[in-house]
């Protein structure tokens, strides 16, 4: 029966990447004594993640999206990581521009209509889309607790700053991020 093989294929899948991608999560640093300590490798462990986001391009069940959501990496982690590194010092840091990165990636808007179309064109596996919209909704909330946007402005506004002549290329795809992050929280 092919949907068992698909449920199988989904639960081999699932069960390689939670125990990666959590111990990644888990690198990233966390609360002790109500601070945020950022791990030794945070900004690699960001690029880490993002690769892992990269995965499910090519996945309809969006395993990896689903574990991001069960690990909430964004509200325990994410947020944390951006207000600590976003505008303290550093200009650009770049664990804050990666969070950002992510941010925006996991917080991009779901066309619902689209998706079942593509499941209809193919043979229904009957995914369930319940849990994405459940976590866009409580990502949109992380995002806009206290602080959150100064931070992404932190981020934007040195690149914003500059003449457009004297802006590089990255400070234009930090803008770009930035920007369709506000877009996604206004969708």
């Amino acid at each position: 029966d092919s949907e068992e093989s698909e449920n199988e294929e989904y639960i081999d899948r699932r069960a390689i990447l939670l125990p990666a991608i959590a111990s990644v999560v888990d690198a990233l640093g966390g609360f002790e004594g109500g601070v945020y300590r950022l791990g030794d490798e945070c900004y690699g462990c960001l690029k880490d993640l993002k690769k892992y986001w990269r995965k499910d391009d090519t996945d309809d069940e969006r395993t990896v999206a689903r574990i991001f959501w069960e690990t909430r990496v964004l509200s325990n982690d994410l947020v944390p990581i951006l207000l600590e590194t976003a505008g303290k010092g550093l200009v650009e840091d770049k664990r804050a521009v990666a969070c950002a990165d992510l941010m925006t990636a996991m917080t991009w808007p779901i066309d619902l209509a689209e998706e079942l179309k593509e499941l209809d064109e193919v043979e229904d596996k009957g995914t369930d889309y319940t849990q994405l919209l459940l976590s866009h909704l409580n990502y949109k909330a992380a995002l806009l607790r206290p602080g959150v946007m100064e931070a992404l402005f932190s981020i934007m506004l040195p690149c914003l700053a500059k003449d457009t002549k004297e802006r590089k290329e990255r400070d234009v795809q930090i803008i770009n991020v930035i920007l369709y992050l506000i877009r996604n929280l206004a969708f």
